[in-house]
């Protein structure tokens, strides 16, 4: 049935949600502009898209807000957070500018805004200042810094929580940082490294670009230290790995290079910056996380598969859905004599046995990633940054 609009803008939001065997494109098109812009996407994402259509100019392309479905049976330490009411209205055609509060990792102007390259106009700073503040789509908070009612925060910055969005950012294990998700449910969005959050931001990225796996290390097997490389500072671990390196050096040789369990000293010619160079010269590295949870996967373990070391990995119960297949040994938890022998043992085979070694880096050699660790991985090739900038986007498009 034909209808008559007498408003020359109308808008359409659409949430879809796809699941399809093959790849998915998406593209808009104005009858002033029969241009088509493509984009494609990966098949298992979930897809926000936003779009506005203008009888007298162009509008916007489609937005599409990409991250991947949590997994399948995943246990969830704490929620996540809840549909909320958004009770503030914005331009939805206008650019996103965030705020990072102090405590943020991201490298960022404090003073100003400075834009990303994304496919929604993103701008952000870490600048607090009222002129700042005041044009905020929304505001980052680090809740490992931060644990309290946010509003307190905001207060403390002049920003009215009612008029932008707030972002709860964290890095950190929940067991090191117990607190930080105590008032997550007065969040509008959740940026974290839990696959679950609404901005997922793993360890792993294809976006930033030096951390290729199936990099060349120029090392072979006979060059390298029949050793398990140890590196950490803190020896206070939520994890005991201190207590793992105890137990481990009774059956293998390992090297700790660094201030925890200190048994030998930095090598002279590698300066104490390049712990990639000095990976490339041991056999194996002691992959240990600070806690043991979902999702904590952190740098540890990719140093290892990028430089060649065969990780030594406790940590993440679901550390299999984050590696290629058949990459690491696991240290099983909790930390039994028993286990822990057993790891050895499978460590001595790497050492004595070229075809056990090459077996577990087979990766390298293959030159490309198989299909399954792609499909855990391809959302983070769009920055993360972009990727908040998107979906604050689908949220102002409401």
């Amino acid at each position: 049935m034909a209808t008559t609009h007498n408003k020359t803008k109308a808008f359409i939001l659409l949430t879809l949600t796809v699941s399809l065997p093959s790849v998915i494109i998406i593209y808009s098109m104005s009858k002033s502009n029969p241009t088509a812009n493509f984009r494609r996407i990966n098949p298992r994402d979930s897809i926000s898209i936003a779009a506005t259509t203008d009888s007298t100019n162009n509008g916007p392309p489609f937005i599409a807000n990409i991250r991947p479905f949590p997994p399948n049976k995943r246990s969830q330490v704490v929620p996540t957070i809840a549909n909320r009411t958004i009770k503030h209205s914005t331009n939805c055609g206008s650019s996103v500018r965030v705020v990072f509060l102090p405590g943020n990792w991201i490298d960022a102007t404090d003073s100003g805004y400075q834009a990303q390259n994304c496919d929604v106009p993103c701008m952000y700073t870490k600048d607090t200042s009222s002129s700042a503040v005041k044009s905020a789509d929304a505001v980052v908070v680090y809740l490992p810094s931060h644990s309290k009612h946010p509003d307190n925060l905001l207060k403390k910055y002049r920003i009215d929580s009612n008029k932008v969005l707030k972002v709860g950012m964290s890095m950190e294990s929940i067991r090191s940082h117990p607190h930080q998700f105590d008032y997550l449910s007065e969040y509008d969005i959740e940026m974290s490294y839990r696959m679950s959050s609404h901005v997922p931001d793993p360890y792993f990225t294809f976006a930033r670009g030096k951390q290729n796996l199936l990099e060349e290390t120029n090392s072979t097997w006979k060059s390298r230290e029949k050793a398990v490389l140890f590196v950490a500072r803190n020896c206070k671990s939520n994890s005991q790995r201190e207590q793992l390196v105890k137990m481990l050096q009774k059956f293998v040789r390992v090297d700790s290079v660094s201030s925890c369990l200190n048994n030998k000293h930095w090598p002279s010619d590698i300066p104490r910056i390049d712990k990639r160079a000095l990976l490339r010269r041991y056999m194996a590295i002691l992959a240990a996380e600070n806690s043991i949870e979902d999702d904590y996967v952190t740098e540890k373990v990719y140093a290892g598969l990028i430089t060649g070391a065969v990780p030594i990995y406790y940590g993440a119960p679901n550390i299999d859905e984050f590696v290629p297949s058949d990459s690491i040994i696991k240290v099983p938890h909790p930390l039994t004599k028993s286990g822990v022998k057993e790891v050895a043992e499978r460590i001595e085979r790497v050492f004595n046995s070229e075809e056990e070694y090459n077996r577990l880096t087979h990766f390298k050699r293959l030159g490309s990633y198989e299909d399954r660790f792609l499909e855990m991985f391809n959302f983070t090739r769009i920055d993360v940054k972009c990727r908040l900038c998107q979906k604050i986007m689908s949220l102002k498009c409401k």
